[in-house]
């Protein structure tokens, strides 16, 4: 069951837009004529922004400067402007976070830019408006396919576990919201579940995968969170993509038919559950073969504008564990990336990471197959999307 939270962390992201432009001095006096010197700017700023999420503990304000300076930025609070932190702006794009607390409201920033000591300047600001968020999670983790026709997994289990821990410790989900399904075999343990037996409502079936996606979608409101990330076997059945869930009989089947009770989730059922979401941000990882099969499906959904999608692989390709990281591969390289970077990030900047990495082990350990590398979907390429 999915507890709605209070405290929970809000994310708001700005972007605030820094050009090199023609500019009118600081005295009042009138704009020199062309060509204007060569070391003035100016800000330009959105007057407000309404981000339709949730709070705070992070504004991310990214921003493009061409040549060298400075720039600070202020908080208005109680009739004034307060100080809140200096940057040396690089050339390209640059992103600042800055604390805004855990209160929703609207917060006004001013935002001051200058070059040659402070000679040359120009300052803007921005009135956010923040709202409360909750986030919300259903992970999967399956080894046992005990029975199935499919050989057993490793390291599902740790996988998931490092993923649990990275959203409660990283970016502040609340332990309630979230659902950890897998399975009792050997060497299967949840720290969701204190490494105990896992009680049936818990097992990887289609089944109650099903219920806890849909709890989680019909919980979320317009300013929440939710992500999923699934850990397991994938196949190609009758052109549909499929996850091969818990209690799997090996039987064939008729995927076309939309069935949880056999416990083969297509991508076309998958799809359907995540049309009916209206969460503000919607993260999903498939680590799992031929996982880049589910991203035109799911990236069909009426919701897909929200939507960020990682998958291990492409269509046709596999997805891998290994001894030595003792973890699926994908999952332990985007891990790793998103906990390097801080939550108000763009997650494109961790997948950018975690490719770069899951691109040299294919290379490395399975001869260059491009079938094999991570794939994403971006639902808003106009947008960042963070946790």
């Amino acid at each position: 069951m999915f507890i709605k939270s209070n405290k929970t962390r809000l994310t708001v992201l700005v972007l605030l837009m820094i050009t090199l432009m023609t500019f009118q001095p600081l005295n009042g006096s009138a704009r020199p004529p062309k060509p204007p010197p060569a070391n003035e700017v100016t800000l330009n700023m959105p007057a407000s922004a309404d981000t339709g999420e949730s709070v705070a503990a992070t504004v991310n304000i990214p921003f493009t400067f061409f040549l060298h300076g400075g720039a600070y930025i202020q908080r208005y609070q109680s009739g004034s402007w307060v100080y809140v932190r200096s940057f040396t702006p690089r050339t390209g794009i640059n992103y600042v976070g800055v604390n805004v607390g855990n209160t929703p409201g609207t917060i006004t920033f001013r935002v001051t830019v200058y070059l040659d000591a402070s000679t040359y300047r120009d300052t803007d600001t921005i009135v956010v408006q923040v709202n409360e968020v909750t986030k919300y999670a259903v992970l999967v983790g399956l080894n046992d396919y005990t029975g199935t026709g499919y050989f057993n997994l490793k390291y599902a289990d740790e996988s998931i576990n490092e993923w649990y821990a990275l959203l409660i410790d990283e970016y502040g989900f609340n332990e309630d919201n979230i659902l950890v399904y897998g399975d009792n075999h050997q060497d299967s343990s949840y720290t969701k579940h204190q490494g105990t037996i896992l009680p049936k409502e818990y097992f990887a079936s289609e089944v109650n995968v099903r219920n806890g996606l849909t709890n989680m979608i019909n919980n979320a409101d317009e300013n929440d969170i939710i992500c999923y990330i699934n850990l397991t076997h994938g196949a190609e059945v009758s052109s549909y993509h499929t996850l091969i869930m818990y209690g799997y009989d090996g039987i064939n089947i008729d995927v076309t038919q939309d069935n949880a009770e056999d416990n083969i989730l297509t991508d076309v059922e998958l799809a359907s559950i995540f049309d009916n979401a209206i969460a503000a941000k919607i993260f999903i990882t498939i680590d799992s073969c031929h996982s880049g099969g589910f991203i035109p499906e799911i990236s069909n959904c009426a919701s897909k504008s929200n939507m960020w999608i990682t998958t291990a692989c492409t269509a046709v390709g596999y997805a891998f564990y290994n001894d030595i990281l003792e973890n699926f591969v994908w999952s332990y390289f985007l891990v790793r990336a998103m906990e390097e970077q801080v939550p108000s990030d763009p997650i494109e900047y961790a997948y950018n990471t975690a490719k770069l990495g899951h691109d040299q082990w294919i290379e490395d350990e399975r001869g260059n197959q491009a079938a094999h590398k991570s794939e994403k979907f971006d639902g808003n390429i106009n947008s960042y999307f963070n946790l």
